[in-house]
């Protein structure tokens, strides 16, 4: 199962996963050893294109590990491919239900890699945005700029950008003003870069400069 799941012949992988688990049953397999085969299940189910199939035999994984000692790593990880299956479907509350347990777990975890925590905060602030949960979206987000480096500019170029939109929904005109003109000098430190990416950030401040009451300065802009 896991060597088809590697070459991304997941019809294979489904069928040995399946001939596995009754074998491990037949074995009396721990609940943790179980729990493992029916999340690698669960995954190449959903790579199937099996989504609801595929949160039953995940939720069943889950029941499974709780019955175990030491299975907050697994119970996590099947926590979180419940959370990218629910957020695939657009069911964000439940996708944020996950995505919570999921977090509060590997904010706990020493020299976790940051590439990583970055990419899992967004899709987390991504379902928030779904929700409208704008507020707790901008938290997460600041979290992921605290944790880039500073030479990854593309990437915090727009985490400006969005932090910029959001704040002007929540109306904080000079939060937004702020990560607007960060974007800016992100932009412009950037060789190269396209004239109408950076047309369009200035554009962007410039409606908030005014929204802000900045008109003069607005229209320079």
């Amino acid at each position: 199962g896991y060597v088809y799941r590697e070459s991304a012949n997941y019809v294979e992988a489904e069928m040995h996963y399946r001939e596995c688990i009754p074998l491990l049953e037949r074995l009396s397999a721990g609940s943790l050893t179980l729990a493992d085969a029916y999340d690698d299940l669960g995954g190449v189910m959903y790579a199937n294109n099996k989504s609801d199939e595929a949160i039953a035999i995940l939720s069943h994984a889950l029941d499974l590990a709780e019955q175990s000692e030491d299975a907050a790593k697994i119970i996590a990880n099947i926590h979180f491919h419940i959370a990218h299956i629910y957020n695939a479907q657009n069911d964000w509350v439940s996708s944020e239900e996950h995505f919570r347990k999921y977090i509060s777990f590997i904010e706990g975890v020493e020299d976790i890699d940051r590439d990583m925590l970055s990419d899992i905060f967004l899709q987390y602030a991504s379902v928030l945005i779904a929700l409208n949960k704008n507020k707790e979206a901008i938290d997460v987000i600041l979290r992921v700029l605290s944790l880039l480096p500073e030479n990854n500019l593309q990437h915090i170029q727009d985490l400006h950008l969005k932090l910029g939109r959001l704040y002007n929904l929540e109306g904080d005109l000079a939060e937004s003003e702020k990560h607007y003109a960060d974007r800016i000098t992100v932009l412009e430190s950037v060789v190269d870069i396209d004239c109408g990416v950076l047309a369009d950030a200035y554009d962007d401040l410039g409606i908030v400069m005014y929204a802000n009451n900045k008109s003069d300065e607005a229209i320079a802009i």
